[in-house]
């Protein structure tokens, strides 16, 4: 006998617990079968033992139902309603061992039990066992010994002053209050009692001193200041109305309001410097502008800058023996650009070359150069697009001053000289290639491509598409046939015959969507019944047929994503029956749904 897997919820509960009444529990699962799908809308067979001491023991009680399984595979029955095969219900002892539930079901409803399920029975309802209790005790509370400790209303009333969020230790906190009331004399604070700082400073005169840890003011963690000795948050004010402070220590800051209300500083050499002015050095590398730089004047870059250096016209200088500016772009996103950039001029070696160019730094590339000593006006776009290489004033789009050399040509060679060569022509572009054609007002031109003297296919000046039969009417024209693996039309005007692809499906999953992409007519041919949770994938305007070939199993549509009228409820596809679906959009919703007579 084959055990196959039941998803069991059993529920103990007993109809009535007064005398006299019926013991019944209720019972309820999911039936499936061998290969693991459900078993819908069907008449099955279940016998239900009640098995004593282990669950291979002795059988005490044996019934049989009949019920019927619903849409989505679940059984429901009371356990005491079936047929009695053998013992009595009533006569159970549920208190005296323990007890095993075991059912055997056959999905064709008759007595073949190849679905078998053994489950102990952890609790039982207070009415299948009360009824062996027979007797109970009535004492007094206040005559038991060894009860707990309890505290009085006062004392719990005070317990209600308390707010705690966390874990504390009561015995630390008690040892605090203690040493905190305890204390009665700290230096320069007075001696009154419980009055003084947690931690102990030192004051000298009118000084106080805290040398042994931090110091935060704002702050509740001394680690939100990292290694600093002082945090103070949300910043702090400065206010000196003297010209400077007392002593030049190095290290010192103050604010001078008197004057242009600059903040000044003493460095290492005891040399007064401020910040705010136009003097301000450096003196490390890479020093970072957290927030925008504005410089409203001029800059100059580079280590051979100095100060007074003539700027001329210019409002930046880079000054240095290996210059170049680095685009650097830091993007992380797979879809955004993410290519760097150098420009760059000369070579830093021996005998190099001088030149101004563009480096694309990520392929390693040098796409554009211009050398030291090339002519006026090598290269120039006018203002009107139009391209000279060489010293003209160019009327067409581009206009060389010279030869032109060219591996491949593009167009009409009607106005060109001095070609060479012979043979099969060819167009090979990684990029797009422009063909033109009619490129005056008259609409008169197309484009035409033919092979062995025959027209194959036109592109009319007005856009349309023909194979040598034109037809204005129509954007695209084909006197013969065609075959199209996807096709999106307005309007489709044909003189034969349309043919459709059909799709056979034999593995339509149970309790899923069904994936209707590019799919027209799907004749169904499970090899089991399957409840379909909605459709998915589509194109607006898509149409779909979906009919059930197979003669025994069907196909339940639930529409958890599919709009229908509520008529249909959950159409049920039997066989030669179909249901016909449009996708909107957004939601597939069912036209038509053919049944059989």
């Amino acid at each position: 006998m084959k055990k196959l897997f039941i998803s069991l919820c059993l529920l103990i509960i007993t109809t009535s617990i007064y005398a006299q009444a019926p013991e019944k529990l209720s019972y309820q699962a999911i039936i499936r079968d061998a290969s693991d799908a459900l078993v819908i809308n069907a008449s099955i067979s279940v016998q239900i033992s009640i098995v004593q001491g282990s669950a291979t023991g002795t059988t005490v009680y044996s019934e049989v139902h009949n019920p019927m399984t619903n849409f989505t595979g679940v059984v429901s029955l009371l356990i005491g309603d079936g047929t009695v095969v053998s013992g009595s219900l009533n006569g159970i002892d549920w208190g005296s061992d323990s007890y095993f539930i075991r059912t055997e079901t056959d999905p064709a409803g008759g007595t073949n039990y190849n679905i078998v399920g053994t489950s102990q029975l952890l609790s039982t309802s207070f009415g299948l066992t009360s009824k062996n209790t027979d007797r109970a005790l009535s004492i007094d509370y206040n005559n038991l010994t060894n009860t707990p400790t309890t505290i009085t209303t006062e004392q719990s009333d005070k317990v209600n002053f308390l707010s705690i969020t966390s874990a504390v230790d009561l015995n630390q906190i008690l040892t605090t209050v203690s040493v905190n009331t305890a204390k009665t004399s700290f230096p320069g604070f007075g001696t009154t009692t419980g009055t003084a700082f947690d931690i102990i400073w030192s004051k000298i005169g009118d000084h106080v001193y805290y040398d042994t840890a931090k110091v935060g003011i704002g702050f509740t963690d001394a680690t939100a200041f990292g290694n600093a000795v002082l945090g103070v948050k949300d910043g702090i004010t400065l206010s000196n109305m003297n010209d400077e402070v007392a002593q030049a220590t190095p290290g010192s800051l103050f604010y001078e309001g008197s004057a242009k209300g600059f903040m000044f500083y003493y460095d290492n050499t005891g040399t007064l410097k401020s910040l705010g002015t136009g003097d301000i050095t450096f003196n490390t590398r890479n020093n970072v502008f957290i927030e925008e730089s504005i410089v409203k004047n001029r800059v100059a870059i580079g280590d051979d800058v100095m100060t007074g250096m003539d700027f001329g016209e210019n409002d930046m200088i880079l000054s240095d023996d290996t210059i170049g500016i680095w685009f650097r772009d830091t993007s992380v996103s797979a879809s955004f650009p993410t290519n760097d950039w150098v420009i760059k001029i000369n070579d830093i070696s021996d005998n190099g070359e001088n030149y101004f160019a563009v480096l694309d730094t990520t392929a390693n590339r040098i796409p554009f150069r211009v050398m030291a000593g090339a002519p006026d006006k090598s290269l120039e776009i006018n203002a009107n697009g139009n391209i000279n290489v060489g010293n003209l004033i160019p009327t067409e789009k581009i206009e060389v001053d010279g030869s032109v050399a060219a591996t491949s040509f593009v167009g009409s060679g009607a106005n060109l000289t001095n070609l060479t060569g012979t043979g099969t022509a060819t167009t090979s572009n990684i990029g797009s290639t422009t063909i033109g054609a009619d490129n005056d007002a008259d609409t008169n031109g197309s484009i035409i491509f033919e092979t062995e003297q025959n027209i194959r296919m036109r592109i009319e000046s007005d856009g349309s598409v023909n194979n040598g039969i034109v037809d204005p009417s129509n954007l695209l024209s084909i006197n013969g046939d065609a075959n199209f693996t996807d096709l999106t039309a307005q309007t489709l005007s044909v003189g034969g015959a349309v043919q459709t692809p059909v799709f056979t499906e034999t593995s339509v999953g149970n309790f899923t969507g069904y994936d209707l992409t590019n799919k027209s007519i799907v004749l169904i041919n499970n090899g089991s019944s399957v409840t379909v949770f909605g459709f998915i994938g589509g194109v607006t305007g898509q149409k779909v047929h979906l009919i059930n070939i197979h003669p025994t199993t069907t196909i339940t549509i639930f529409p958890s994503q599919v709009l229908l009228p509520a008529s249909l409820g959950n159409p049920v596809l039997n066989q030669n029956e179909s249901i016909s679906l449009i996708y909107n959009g957004s939601n597939w919703v069912v036209t038509d749904f053919v049944g059989t007579p």
